[in-house]
């Protein structure tokens, strides 16, 4: 991968095969909570228990999930899924796999190509649930049409998600690994306590619209850093990880 490459990827795996020996996994395990929440409903039994107390443990409020015990499905007596498997249950497994084995790029990854081939069904879905009998023809003809604009809608929705999910995923992983091709090694005089304030602020109450405010921060110390800056001051989402947060508290 290229500079020019890391900043337009917009391909999970490419990501995780280019960071699995570069950055430390711990740095990564806030996104893998944020992500595993998105794919929850598809970890099975033992996954969503091993999941919670890998939730609790990334708080600081529980155990490692590797010293504990869980039960076993209680419904596991049943057939299993007929025919081929969904594209998304292999990435499951290896969501579960990765976590299970403290690698948290790799599962971030695994729950991101899960959560992409897991299209959602959509909340502004049409009722169609009357039926058209005692209906008038014109009445009639008015749903048949409604659902099938409903349907091409749907259709132009699914294809779309993988790359839009991806998208998302790809932003994200920027925002916590920052630019390896530009690393920055943070200068003592930029970390005033007014900026390691509002930092450990941010990080806490996940408040990453005071990011703005903490460029300015910055600024008044005496930063010129240019990525610094704009990174602060960019729009569209950050996440628990941030680069430039985890700069500031030491925790990179």
């Amino acid at each position: 991968m290229t500079g020019r490459g890391w900043l337009v990827c917009v391909d999970p795996l490419k990501f995780g095969e280019y960071g699995r020996d570069r950055f430390d996994p711990m740095r990564f395990r806030w996104l893998v909570t944020d992500w595993g929440m998105r794919i929850y409903n598809l970890l099975g039994w033992e996954g969503r228990q091993w999941f919670d107390a890998f939730l609790s443990w990334t708080a600081g409020e529980g155990e490692d999930p590797k010293t504990l015990t869980f039960e076993s499905d209680p419904f596991d007596f049943f057939p299993g899924r007929l025919g081929p498997p969904p594209e998304w249950s292999e990435w499951v497994e290896q969501f579960n796999a990765a976590l299970r084995d403290d690698n948290f790029i790799e599962a971030a990854v695994s729950a991101a190509q899960a959560a992409a081939f897991y299209f959602p069904q959509l909340d502004d879905r049409v009722d169609f649930s009357q039926s058209h009998r005692g209906r008038s023809a014109r009445k009639r003809k008015e749903e048949v049409e409604k659902r099938a604009a409903f349907l091409k809608k749907l259709d132009v929705e699914r294809a779309a998600y993988p790359e839009r999910v991806h998208r998302e995923f790809c932003n994200q992983f920027r925002d916590v690994a920052g630019n390896p091709f530009r690393p920055i090694v943070a200068d003592p005089e930029w970390l005033t306590p007014t900026v390691q304030a509002i930092a450990a602020s941010i990080y806490e109450d996940r408040a990453f619209d005071r990011l703005p405010i903490l460029a300015d921060a910055f600024e008044e110390a005496g930063c010129t850093n240019a990525d610094v800056l704009l990174h602060c001051r960019k729009p569209g989402e950050h996440v628990r990880g941030c680069w430039v947060v985890d700069l500031v508290l030491g925790k990179q």
